[in-house]
């Protein structure tokens, strides 16, 4: 017996404006990416959903990366512009240009949510935060490619921004 799998493909160019879990995929604007969450059960493949971020917005590339770890999938959005921080802030602020952001979904039983907007806990702009993500059980990490804090090691000094482009990881357990 072949077990049950998932699988994410990305897709930073997809267009549309919709928003959240199996939205509208008519088009609208340039780049928005969206992610397409496929199960397998048995031998035969089938779309689960259609995933879009809660605040689609142009040029966000959403979908840059994707990782599926059980009933969980992170999907990065490198150039999203949100200036909040940590998890489920506002995401209507657009005031820090290509800071970046990652969304967290759960899968129950067939049906996928977004549980979390996630932002670095120093949110910068272009930071590009969300250019790498993986997951494993609950638990997720975000990169931050051009991240600038001096800080080394865990939880180091991430307010001084002196080391440009330096990068960094986040690790999310919520």
């Amino acid at each position: 017996m072949t077990p049950d799998a998932t699988f994410v493909a990305g897709a930073i160019d997809e267009t549309s404006t919709a928003t959240g879990v199996n939205g509208d995929q008519s088009t609208g604007f340039a780049s928005t990416g969206a992610a397409y969450i496929f199960h397998r059960t048995g031998t035969t493949w089938t779309q689960q959903a259609y995933v879009k971020a809660s605040n689609t917005d142009a040029n966000d590339a959403f979908g840059i990366s994707v990782a599926v770890s059980g009933d969980t999938v992170v999907v990065g959005a490198q150039r999203e512009d949100g200036a909040t921080t940590g998890l489920n802030g506002d995401d209507t602020d657009n005031t820090a240009n290509g800071a970046g952001a990652a969304y967290w979904f759960v899968r129950t039983d067939t049906t996928w949510t977004q549980q979390a907007y996630v932002k670095a806990s120093n949110t910068d702009a272009v930071d590009l935060f969300g250019t790498a993500v993986a997951a494993s059980g609950d638990t997720f990490a975000v990169s931050a490619q051009f991240e600038d804090s001096n800080a080394t090691g865990v939880n180091g000094d991430e307010s001084d921004n002196s080391s440009s482009n330096s990068g960094a990881v986040y690790v999310f357990r919520p």
